[in-house]
């Protein structure tokens, strides 16, 4: 008897797994993706409007479709004729590594440049999800970089890429990537306006990227020249070309005393810069509705923990912004006195034990705060010795031995 059943078990478990793979050989690979990504694309713009957006669920349901499309789809199996659907609904169920897969096996083959260029483009983005930067730099040093994708490329690279180019390979291989893009995009003349305004981001883009690489190789002044060449050749409706002056003031500050923080108020103690002489102090720019603020901050906490008592400091600086995560309606500014009451029970929750200082916006062009976190450190002197913008594992990494090493000076 039990054998009998067991046949039928397994009978039945054979036929449903027949019935999976014939579904993966029967999904159309097109429609779907087309299909999944107008629903995503639809739902988006639904929860964009909602008190609090949750696009983290909309992300996991379209994986779950994307996943239940893709079956027993095999990366090493699957037609190449049709790689990059395939490999977009690999990404669209967070199967990052099997689309990377596709698109290598696709690269590998014979491909007309206007065929390759988008799949490289699309293994890079692979890349870039599995934080894996060797692989993009040794696409970018093998692509033919021509006029048609140049400034597409640029974009890419000054915005994204780069990141993950240093971390593998370091401040010298990103400016050898951006003296290639940048000696084959358009001088001009320019079609129309879009043309002349996409040209103008990517050089944008392409300059801030290598005033931060000539910054980390210890050449500020030159970094500072590349953002005055920015500033006085880029058309003036170029979008966030006047941030490039936040940019420079970054460089401009380096290696000199840390502007004052004006004090508006203060959750903890704070009296002012003087009273961290002789520590390592790093001031963080933050603010409440700040995602990747708050995903540095259990690194930041590590940090103090291990190295307060050795002389390092930490003080949050932030302004009011008339609203608390979902609270404070759409046109309705919520009081200074009920956003910064809401302030200490995130501040608990996030185990942070440093003062945080409310400034104003002079205080944060001082310090030339374009994009947050902006992690700045101070020397026992009062000097500032680095300054990061962003977050990821590697960057903490870095800091951390700058701070190990300004400790021991």
């Amino acid at each position: 008897m039990k054998s009998r059943r067991f046949r039928q078990f397994s009978t039945l478990v054979a036929l449903v797994v027949a019935a999976t793979l014939i579904r993966a050989a029967e999904v159309d690979p097109s429609t779907a993706l087309r299909d999944l990504r107008a629903e995503r694309a639809e739902r988006t713009k639904y929860v964009k409007g909602a008190p609090t957006p949750n696009y983290q669920g909309v992300d996991a349901d379209i994986a779950a479709k994307a996943t239940a499309a893709l079956g027993a789809a095999d990366p090493a199996k699957i037609e190449l004729a049709r790689a990059r659907d395939w490999a977009g609904l690999f990404t669209l169920a967070e199967k990052h590594a099997a689309a990377r897969e596709v698109l290598r096996r696709l690269l590998a083959t014979p491909l007309a440049d206007s065929a390759r260029t988008p799949a490289e483009m699309e293994f890079m983005m692979t890349c870039v999800k599995l934080n894996d930067g060797a692989p993009i730099y040794q696409t970018l040093q093998a692509m033919k970089v021509t006029p048609d994708h140049a400034v597409n490329l640029g974009s890419y690279f000054g915005g994204t890429y780069h990141h993950y180019v240093f971390n593998a390979r370091g401040a010298k291989a990103c400016l050898e990537i951006i003296d290639k893009i940048e000696s084959v995009i358009p001088a001009g003349p320019f079609a129309n306006d879009e043309v002349r305004k996409s040209n103008g981001w990517a050089r944008r883009q392409l300059a801030a990227a290598r005033a931060v690489y000539l910054s980390e190789l210890g050449q500020n002044q030159q970094a500072i020249a590349v953002i005055d060449r920015a500033l006085a050749t880029l058309d003036d409706d170029v979008y966030r070309k006047k941030e490039l002056g936040g940019d420079r003031q970054r460089y401009e500050v380096f290696d000199r005393p840390a502007p004052a923080l004006a004090v508006e108020r203060v959750h903890g103690k704070f009296t002012g810069l003087e009273a961290y002489r002789g520590k390592v102090l790093m001031v963080e720019f933050t603010a409440h509705w700040c995602h990747a603020c708050h995903a540095a901050l259990p690194a930041l906490v590590q940090l103090y923990a291990e190295l307060q008592r050795k002389g390092f400091e930490i003080v949050s600086v932030t302004r009011f912004y008339g609203h608390f995560g979902p609270e404070g309606l759409p046109g309705k500014k919520m009081p200074a006195d009920v956003e910064f009451a809401r302030m200490p029970a995130m501040l608990e929750k996030q185990q942070v034990t440093w003062p945080m200082v409310y400034t104003d916006a002079r205080t944060f062009s001082a310090y030339g705060v374009t994009g947050i976190p902006q992690l700045t450190l101070v020397d026992k002197q009062g000097k500032i010795r680095r300054i990061d913008l962003g977050f990821s594992v590697e960057k903490m990494d870095r800091m951390r031995e700058t701070i190990v090493s300004l400790l021991a000076e």
